[in-house]
Parts: structure tokens; C-alpha cells; sequence
């Protein structure tokens, strides 16, 4: 089996399409969200403005949870179950981490949960 190098004009061209086409399709993706319209009772978007917002947004959330919360973060999303008290709620609970630190600092918040 031999290799040969694409040249850099070729490459730089499949790079420009591939770029040229996901504007496109955004392009067209917006033009369709333009319109629909969206109720206020959507609970499945907001709008994320500064990082307070999303605090925010994810305390409410947390707070208002009545069944169940599952929730894929990095660990400094932690601090918001620190004084959390659902233990009726089910809890799905994805972190990215492989720091001892983190396991023990689940371990203590957790202490209350099953699983």
C-alpha cells in the first residue's frame, strides 16, 4: 500500500466546501426556526445569556424537580446538590472527572441516596 499527500490547494478547497455546506444547512435551519412559533410553557428552551443565567437556571431546575434530575456535567457543577435535600428524587448524575477528590466530594453530598 503507498500514501501519497493530497496537495494543500485540494485540501484547502475540501475544507472551504465542507465549511460552505454546514452554512448552508445553519442557513436554513434559522430560516425554519424564524418560523415557528414557540410558547412560553416550552420547558425545553431558554436562552443563556451570561453565566449567571445559567446558575440560575439550573438551581430553579434542580429546585423544581419533582420525579427525577439527570444531569451530565464537569465537577464544578457539584456545588448546586451541596445543600440539596431530594432524596425522593431519583438522581442521574453524569461527571466528567477522574480526581480522587471528586469521587470523595460525591460520596459526602451523596451520602443520603441510594445507588
Amino acid at each position: 500500500m503507498t500514501y501519497q499527500a493530497t496537495p494543500p490547494e485540494i485540501g484547502i478547497n475540501i475544507l472551504f466546501e465542507t465549511y460552505l455546506n454546514a452554512k448552508n444547512q445553519a442557513e436554513k435551519l434559522f430560516k425554519t426556526l424564524d418560523k415557528e412559533k414557540f410558547t412560553e410553557k416550552s420547558k425545553t428552551l431558554w436562552f443563556v445569556l451570561s453565566e449567571k443565567s445559567v446558575d440560575y437556571k439550573i438551581k430553579e431546575m434542580i429546585k423544581s424537580a419533582r420525579e427525577s434530575i439527570f444531569m451530565a456535567a464537569p465537577p464544578e457543577y457539584l456545588k448546586y446538590f451541596k445543600k440539596f435535600d431530594g432524596t425522593d428524587l431519583k438522581i442521574d448524575f453524569i461527571i466528567f472527572s477522574d480526581d480522587k477528590k471528586t469521587r470523595k466530594e460525591i460520596k459526602v453530598i451523596f451520602r443520603k441516596q441510594r445507588g
